[in-house]
């Protein structure tokens, strides 16, 4: 999290942190691994297995291989193209980069906060733990018409190299976009393989459409979706750093949220910001 250089900063406007950085943060996490010899050969092992790639090429959903040590699609199902519009052949060549350059700009920054935030859960977990969780998120891609397109992505570990460090993801994606009409709904940031680990939706009851998180509050979690820590938005508010940890404390209680994390992926998955 970043935090204030001075209470000097309090007055200033916080410059807006864009979706590019969080993606280069989260790259330089990856890159600062200790990596050590971990075999790459997904490519070949489909070739080698004709039966399985036919089902992943022709199955409703997109299927890929992503080694993080260098942000490369080691894989992705030919029907990639049917789901947003763009052939495979463009991200093996382009890499997780290519991400970037689809998406829609309203869901970047959200994305890569929500994957910065999964990523620096896992690492914190031992190298036995790491292998046990699947993480999801729901983002739009923009087709090559302009299209919006509302993809659920879904990943699991598929491969750790001798030191228990992460190299190989197995992803999922659909289009869900008919049933995220009917509006947002709680997708997990990480969770056990044992667990579904989602996030509580809003409770239907006689609250109804009264906002969850006061004005405040709310101002609270977009400072901290930003990466900024309590002193400096203790600052930026202009109330005392206590005054601060009460809000997130109770903003917690309010999200039935266990980190910062997970109330950051609450809003993002409520609307909130």
């Amino acid at each position: 999290m970043r935090e204030g250089k001075g209470s000097t900063m309090g007055a200033a406007a916080i410059a807006p942190i864009s979706g590019l950085e969080i993606y280069q943060e989260l790259c330089e996490l990856w890159q600062t691994q200790n990596y050590s010899s971990a075999k790459s050969d997904f490519d070949l092992y489909f070739k080698a297995n004709p039966a399985l790639n036919f089902i992943f090429n022709h199955g409703p959903c997109v299927t890929w291989i992503l080694d993080i040590r260098h942000q490369q699609f080691e894989y992705i199902s030919q029907n990639v193209g049917e789901l947003v519009g763009y052939e495979s052949e463009q991200f093996l060549n382009k890499g997780l980069n290519f991400f970037n350059q689809i998406a829609h700009p309203d869901d970047l920054s959200k994305t890569w906060i929500s994957a910065r935030q999964t990523w620096e859960f896992l690492l914190s977990q031992t190298p036995n733990q790491r292998k046990q969780f699947r993480f999801t998120n729901s983002y739009r891609v923009l087709k090559p018409t302009g299209e919006a397109v509302e993809i659920l992505e879904q990943n699991s570990v598929l491969q750790l190299d001798s030191l228990g460090n992460i190299t190989h993801l197995l992803g999922v994606c659909s289009d869900v976009t008919q049933i995220k009409q009917g509006g947002n709904f709680a997708v997990p940031i990480a969770a056990p393989v044992s667990d579904t680990g989602y996030f509580p939706a809003p409770t239907v009851d006689s609250d109804i459409g009264k906002p969850i998180l006061s004005k405040r509050e709310l101002e609270i979690v977009k400072l901290i979706a930003a990466g900024y820590g309590s002193k400096y938005i203790a600052d930026k508010l202009c109330i005392s750093f206590h005054t601060v940890n009460t809000h997130r404390q109770k903003i917690i209680e309010k999200t039935q949220a266990k980190t910062a994390g997970g109330v950051v992926q609450f809003a993002i998955n409520q609307g909130l910001i």
